[in-house]
């Protein structure tokens, strides 16, 4: 791929493409980056998202498709803020700083709706650099579950939790059990969008990791939004996913996924 690359010079879109594909595997990483260099280094993901949103936005003359999708990550927006304002009663400060996170993500993933790609390689590219992030996510969620988090957690980041029921959830590398949740909710929907890019076998196993993560994170809100936008999956596609063979392929991953949980839980 590298080949074809210096072969032909990049077009804007295809740049655009390996820049977000950085940012994906950047932003999960960032606090890690930051606890050991600067705090200034978190905002190069955000300069870089903002910088191809505008890009976008005058590549398609101002004009951005708005569907269903955009409904409901507002609709989880609204209904985190009621599950950590209201009902856990964590400080307006704290969510506005949770939701910058989210926000970003959201920002991430409407670029890549309204993104044209010329050339299939490019997109593909970004789809296994997410795919690798999810699985790296996905293994550091596992042993912080299993060690709670006496083994490749910050001490730092462990001595921060002082809430006995925030301490349980697991947080990976975002330092937040809930951008954690959301960054995994997003992975999903841009993966399954893509799902005939990407390898069967590779395609179940993610999604089985993803479930997994959203559980352990403990993130009420994102299981919430997860549920609901399956529902809305469900009634628009409802002859394929009732298809047998589609079917046994979601009961596959609904079982594995909870078998997995049910492991983790009980070997912990």
């Amino acid at each position: 791929m590298l080949k074809n690359i210096s072969k032909s010079s990049l077009s804007s879109d295809e740049i655009i493409s390996y820049i977000l594909a950085f940012i994906a595997l950047f932003i999960p990483i960032r606090e890690v980056v930051a606890s050991f260099t600067t705090s200034y280094v978190k905002i190069i993901p955000d300069v870089m998202i903002f910088a191809c949103l505008i890009f976008t936005f005058f590549r398609n003359n101002g004009k951005l498709k708005i569907s269903s999708i955009d409904v409901v990550l507002c609709f989880f927006v609204l209904t985190s803020f009621i599950s950590t304002v209201l009902i856990n009663d964590v400080g307006f400060k704290s969510f506005i700083i949770e939701c910058r996170s989210m926000f970003l993500y959201y920002i991430l993933f409407f670029i890549l709706k309204n993104l044209s790609i010329n050339k299939d390689a490019c997109f593909d590219f970004f789809l296994k650099a997410l795919q690798i992030i999810i699985v790296i996510l996905s293994i550091l969620a596992i042993i912080e579950k299993l060690f709670d988090k006496m083994v490749l957690f910050p001490i730092d980041w462990r001595c921060s939790i002082t809430s006995k029921n925030n301490f349980p959830r697991v947080y990976s590398m975002f330092n937040n059990p809930n951008t954690f949740a959301f960054f995994n909710f997003l992975s999903f929907i841009i993966l399954s969008m893509n799902e005939k890019k990407i390898n069967r076998k590779a395609f179940l196993s993610i999604v089985i990791l993803i479930i997994c993560n959203i559980w352990l994170s403990g993130s009420r809100s994102t299981m919430l939004i997860f549920m609901f936008y399956l529902f809305m999956i469900i009634i628009k596609y409802h002859k394929y996913i009732l298809n047998l063979n589609n079917l046994k392929k979601y009961l596959i991953i609904l079982f594995v996924s909870l078998l997995s949980i049910v492991l983790i839980e009980s070997c912990h």
